[in-house]
């Protein structure tokens, strides 16, 4: 995710309040952007592909996707990923966020799009909430949970009903949403499991992915069968 660049999360997280992120959480993120920048390549016809064995590296590590979650993150990734999941081989890696050149569905927000909503190491976590719900309208009511807990919890047992919200994302998004909707519960379940309230953690994921990544999978968590 190009985190240490000077336009990479690292950097504009630090440009938010220092009580939001607690260190392990901070720790945790920086794992999973290590991992998920090892994640991409191009294959040799110059098509975007995601690296089998990093995939199971990441599923596998406890700090980021709980036990539980383990087997059927691994099942629902490869199984909308297809023939694009290999080994890299002759293949480029890129980083995660050049991935967007290559048709994945991420918009990160910029330290420019933070300043403009005028978020800063000032904001509180209402003024957040209100920017938000001005900025990103259509945010699901699924994540305006003021128990960062609850919300950890919830988010784990929608991940585990029968008409998957894997199969959901990607019906509204196309099958690269299967790769952006694992990154985005993990950094879901690192804050709000950590006790980060909605507001940031929904800040943070758009910081790291996008609003349009966390809208469809808010929608698809509180709804397996949503279709606007």
């Amino acid at each position: 995710m190009n985190t240490h660049s000077a336009t990479g999360p690292n950097e504009i997280l630090k440009t938010l309040p220092k009580r939001v992120i607690p260190e392990a959480a901070r720790r945790r993120l920086n794992t999973l952007s290590e991992e998920m920048d090892q994640l991409l390549f191009l294959d040799d016809t110059r098509e975007l592909a995601v690296d089998r064995k990093t995939l199971i590296r990441i599923v596998n590590n406890e700090a980021l996707v709980p036990t539980i979650l383990r087997d059927i993150a691994l099942a629902e990734t490869s199984k909308h990923l297809g023939r694009r999941l290999k080994e890299v081989g002759k293949g480029r890696r890129i980083p995660w966020r050049e991935g967007e050149k290559y048709g994945l569905p991420i918009h990160p927000l910029a330290a420019t799009d933070l300043r403009e909503w005028g978020i800063n190491e000032k904001t509180s976590t209402d003024e957040l909430a209100a920017i938000l719900k001005a900025k990103v309208p259509k945010i699901s009511s699924f994540w305006m949970n003021d128990n960062p807990k609850e919300l950890a919890d919830s988010i784990v047992q929608r991940l585990m009903v029968n008409r998957t919200v894997w199969d959901c994302v990607v019906a509204n998004l196309g099958w690269w949403a299967a790769i952006t909707l694992l990154g985005g519960f993990i950094i879901f379940l690192i804050l709000v499991g950590s006790g980060v309230p909605w507001p940031w953690a929904l800040l943070i994921a758009g910081i790291y992915q996008s609003f349009a990544t966390a809208y469809f999978i808010g929608q698809c968590l509180a709804n397996p069968n949503y279709h606007p």
